[in-house]
């Protein structure tokens, strides 16, 4: 299955669902930029995970936490200071 939806504002969503109509993508685009996130589901259609979201249940099914997963970077000494000469050379 498929869905969609627009907005005046150029905002479009583009979503995919599984026979039992559990999300399973959603594809944005806010002012030409794009976001992806996908859904995944136990054997019970309890959500596990939404994009960087990740979920967890009890033996009964209750939710016990949601836990959000964020990308980070790393910058060692050499590339930190070469970014900074060429923001500096960029201002003259």
């Amino acid at each position: 299955m498929r869905g969609s939806g627009s907005g005046s504002n150029g905002y479009t969503d583009t979503f995919t669902y599984d026979h039992n109509e559990n999300r399973l993508t959603e594809d944005s685009n806010v002012g030409g930029t794009e976001v992806n996130s996908t859904y995944t589901y136990d054997n019970h259609d309890h959500l596990l995970t939404a994009g960087s979201k990740h979920y967890t249940y009890n033996v009964a099914g209750d939710s016990l936490s949601v836990t959000t997963f964020h990308v980070s970077t790393h910058c060692n000494a050499e590339s930190f200071i070469f970014i900074i000469k060429f923001q500096m050379m960029s201002y003259n």
